[in-house]
């Protein structure tokens, strides 16, 4: 059963591993598009009154990616090394 418990440990760090990098990826896509609408509208800074919200969402969407990953490092690649009860897996 150990063996078990040790794929399952496994295989959840893939999983969050390719979560993570998936949010990074998506997060960076949407830099990319961030830049392309400041270029269109030709307003890059975001407390001008006509900022683009196009722009805006996707700047509080790439944000809220980066914190997502950030978490789901700090938090659930830790729990998966030393258990989340601080102990090991």
């Amino acid at each position: 059963m150990v063996n078990g418990i040790a794929d399952i440990v496994a295989l959840k760090a893939r999983l969050l591993e390719t979560m993570i990098r998936e949010f990074k990826s998506t997060a960076a896509n949407l830099e990319r598009e961030i830049a392309i609408e400041e270029e269109r509208t030709r307003i890059k800074d975001p407390t001008h009154v006509a900022y683009s919200t196009l722009a805006n969402a996707l700047a509080t969407r790439r944000a809220n990616l980066l914190i997502s990953a950030a978490d789901v490092e700090k938090t659930w690649i830790g729990d998966l090394l030393t258990g989340p009860e601080g102990g090991s897996a």
